[in-house]
């Protein structure tokens, strides 16, 4: 099996579809002040870890995320959030 090369695993380290916004800007904030880092810095930094677990076939389901995870537009992102909150309101 091929992977993607290591800028793509990077690439693919995001936060899940449907997460609030403003809670992703403050965990990434958070993180850069806890580390000196920015994001792409820390998805670079652990890029070859990642790359050595998946390469390693001794971790397979999260081998299958990390090779089929998308990154979601901000639309789809808002448009999940948005169904789920008018999916409470329906429901109540």
């Amino acid at each position: 099996m091929s992977y993607p090369p290591v800028r793509r695993l990077r690439d693919r380290c995001r936060p899940a579809c449907g997460q609030p916004l403003i809670r992703v800007s403050l965990a990434e904030r958070e993180t850069r002040r806890r580390t000196g880092q920015s994001e792409g810095e820390w998805h670079a930094s652990v890029a070859p870890y990642i790359l050595e677990v998946v390469e390693s076939g001794a971790y397979p389901h999260f081998t299958r995320r990390v090779v089929e995870a998308r990154d979601p537009s901000f639309t789809e992102q808002f448009t999940f959030g948005l169904e789920r909150i008018l999916d409470g309101v329906s429901a109540g």
